[in-house]
């Protein structure tokens, strides 16, 4: 399936959705037609490897279907969708399983995260912090 580089990511209760644009739809529309989009990958907000929900979710400007996944205990994930349909555990690293700066275990129910200005960097924010996350420093990987 080829799909338009111009991505959406969508997070409901049950999943995080990436929907796009098939070929053939016109750059100016005056108005959306429920061809226009369509799903093309998701993921539970909640798969088994993970111990927390995922409240945010960022698609990555550098990497082609590469998104960043933020849980509300402080899970950083990084989820690389294949071009095949369904998900598979094996399309996820888990950069941080919990939040090490945090005394507390509380979910937090807002946290945030963009990608940085280096293709493995992320700027994560809750609350109370604000991290420059390096996944390729071997500190964060749990």
């Amino acid at each position: 399936m080829t799909v338009s580089t111009e991505q959406i990511v969508v997070r409901t209760r049950e999943e995080i959705a990436i929907v796009a644009a098939p070929p053939g739809i016109p750059q100016m529309i005056s108005r959306i037609e429920p061809g226009y989009v369509q799903k093309v990958g998701s993921i539970s907000t909640r798969p088994s490897s993970f111990f927390d929900t995922t409240i945010h979710a960022t698609i990555s400007p550098y990497i082609p279907n590469t998104y960043a996944l933020v849980g509300d205990r402080g899970r950083i994930a990084i989820w690389t969708r294949s071009t095949s349909s369904g998900y598979k555990s094996s399309d996820i690293t888990i950069v941080r399983k919990m939040n090490v700066f945090s005394d507390d275990e509380q979910s937090d129910p807002w946290r945030s995260c963009i990608w940085s200005a280096h293709p493995a960097n992320m700027i994560v924010t809750s609350r109370t912090n604000m991290e420059l996350i390096d996944y390729r420093v071997r500190l964060y990987i749990v």
